[in-house]
């Protein structure tokens, strides 16, 4: 995956996806944020490499909570095995 999406939908939600600059950024220790109430990634601008591994890990962290897999969702080591399972996958996949 060359470039991250802008939105994409899950379970007929609509999930918008951000890129912040780090002057903006309010998530201290953090690169990526899930919010479940406005249903909406934020990122960090990051390097490209990084930039989409904490994509990925923030889609594990709605895809859990959108099936009621609260408990996974909160295990990060979890979610950043899946997320960087899940950016391997794009990026090396062949179309």
């Amino acid at each position: 995956m060359k470039r991250l999406p802008k939105s994409f939908r899950l379970l007929g939600h609509t999930i918008a996806v951000r890129i912040i600059n780090q002057s903006d950024w309010k998530y201290k220790d953090e690169w990526g944020w899930w919010d479940p109430n406005k249903n909406e990634i934020l990122l960090v601008r990051q390097p490209r490499t990084q930039l989409r591994h904490s994509y990925w890990h923030e889609v594990t962290h709605a895809m859990l909570d959108m099936v009621g897999q609260t408990k996974l969702s909160a295990d990060e080591r979890f979610v950043d095995q899946i997320g960087g399972l899940l950016a391997q996958i794009m990026d090396t996949a062949e179309f």
